[in-house]
């Protein structure tokens, strides 16, 4: 019977170290990060927006691309645009992960494909804006 006992007390001691150890990692600071670079998206696409159709000529070709790009704002704001969108994207199917998946493997494969991935578009789109060569 004491025996029965230990082993409901281990397996209850157990649980508990996986729920804290699982609840205090960076939770708040991914909901935080989250919604920041959520607002920071919303401000920039409105920005983009306006700049793109209603100050510029409203077309827009290869050649007001690569003059926009000439310019380092242009470039620090489309690096930023670009960060802040990896990073919201993929903290959002982290925390889906996160909440769905419980065996460790499974989380540990989801989360070296999303920085794999993440890494690949983050090098592709630094490439892609930094490669317009400046005026």
């Amino acid at each position: 019977m004491a025996e029965n006992k230990d082993r409901e007390s281990s397996i209850t001691t157990f649980a508990q170290s996986v729920w804290f150890r699982n609840t205090g990692r960076g939770g708040a600071s991914l909901w935080f990060f989250q919604r920041v670079t959520g607002l920071f998206i919303i401000i920039m696409i409105l920005f983009h927006f306006c700049i793109n159709h209603f100050v510029g000529t409203g077309r827009i070709t290869y050649e007001t691309v690569t003059a926009r790009l000439s310019h380092p704002l242009w470039k620090c704001f489309d690096l930023a645009f670009l960060a802040f969108a990896l990073w919201h994207g993929l903290a959002g199917v982290w925390a889906v992960a996160a909440d769905y998946v419980s065996n460790h493997g499974w989380r540990l494969f989801i989360i070296s494909v999303m920085v794999l991935f993440g890494g690949t578009l983050g090098a592709l789109g630094m490439v892609t804006i930094l490669g317009f060569p400046f005026k």
